[in-house]
């Protein structure tokens, strides 16, 4: 059978119009479509999800990229003028580093965020949205073979009441 009877047998069903068997009602497939619509609801709704985890990740290295490098970088210096020459001289500078922010943990700490919400969010998810792909190419084909049968029960019930006339 071929995608054009399949289109056919689609039609028919869809508009309930058939010049035949007006009492033919075709395979019940709507516990399917069901939890199909529920599964792609579900997995544009993670797909979301990412995309904001994506955001947040993006903004969260930036902050601490942004934090490392201002709380690293020495703080503005004070210059006196030098004797008789009335040369600008830099005075000793103060260090801010030795405060209670650790930014060398910083990097390890974004590295180790990283690294678990591979683990424990993006891999589950990943798995989840291969597995609904598959399942939806597999009901793609399940219709493809629904429509085809009820095709065929089709043709049988109308040589059926040819034969009885």
């Amino acid at each position: 059978m071929g995608w054009g009877d399949r289109f056919k047998e689609k039609m028919r069903q869809g508009t309930h119009i058939s010049k035949d068997l007006h009492h033919f009602k075709g395979t019940d497939n709507d516990r399917v479509k069901q939890m199909l619509k529920e599964a792609d609801d579900f997995a544009a709704r993670l797909k979301s999800f990412l995309k904001h985890v994506d955001a947040s990740t993006a903004s969260t290295a930036k902050l601490i990229n942004s934090t490392h490098k201002t709380m690293t970088t020495p703080l503005p210096r004070v210059y006196e003028r030098e004797g008789e020459s009335n040369k600008a001289v830099p005075t000793a500078t103060a260090d801010h580093s030795s405060g209670s922010i650790r930014v060398n943990e910083l990097t390890a700490i974004t590295q180790k965020l990283e690294s678990d919400l591979k683990m424990e969010v993006y891999a589950p998810i990943d798995r989840w949205l291969d597995v609904h792909k598959e399942f939806s190419g597999k009901l793609s084909q399940l219709e493809n073979r629904r429509l085809e049968f009820d095709n065929a029960r089709r043709l049988h019930g109308r040589a059926e009441l040819v034969r009885l006339i």
